[in-house]
């Protein structure tokens, strides 16, 4: 699928140039790819919403990619979606 560039789009070309089935990386990490910080919203787990619809367009980063996320308080795990 073709993602729309916005603000998440560095993020999806990074997951599909990776080609593996999980990324795992740092808030910083994530941070230098995207090229500027992260709100202090995605502190939150309802950022992570693997749901690019619904006001959540930074999802649409990892899931026009074929990913969706998990995170915890160190890193953030994308792992391909078969489904």
């Amino acid at each position: 699928m073709t993602t729309q560039k916005n603000k998440y789009y560095a993020l999806s070309e990074y997951l599909t140039a990776s080609n593996k089935e999980e990324v795992v990386i740092s808030r910083s990490e994530l941070e230098k790819i995207l090229g500027f910080k992260l709100p202090q919203s995605s502190r939150l787990s309802s950022w992570w919403a693997n749901d690019s619809d619904n006001g959540h367009s930074q999802a649409r980063g990892w899931v026009d990619a074929g990913y969706f996320v998990k995170t915890n308080n160190t890193c953030i795990t994308f792992r391909r979606n078969h489904s």
